[in-house]
């Protein structure tokens, strides 16, 4: 069971992460952590908040924009490599 608030090798095993990983996160300033004199505490909470809000996922917008498009440009006779080249772009773009 993990706690409510975490040091760094606690909240190295909850990420499944290691504890040099963590330092680098820290440092970065791309974890939720507190400074309590020389040490890292890390909140239960915010560290699922931010697991969270990293989430890594396709936009259902997107996803319906593409398929809207790819409708389209059938229609219009060009073929699937056309289409596929086209999404292709867009995707590094977005």
């Amino acid at each position: 069971m993990s706690r409510a608030v975490m040091n760094v090798e606690e909240i190295a095993e909850y990420l499944g992460l290691g504890v040099a990983k963590i330092y680098q996160l820290v440092e970065k300033k791309e974890i939720p952590a507190s400074k309590i004199g020389k040490q890292y505490r890390f909140r239960k909470e915010n560290i699922d908040a931010w697991l969270n809000a990293n989430i890594i996922m396709e936009d259902t917008n997107f996803l319906n924009l593409v398929d809207e498009t790819r409708k389209e440009f059938k229609s219009a006779g060009y073929t699937q490599k056309d289409i596929d080249q086209a999404v292709a772009k867009v995707r590094k773009t977005a």
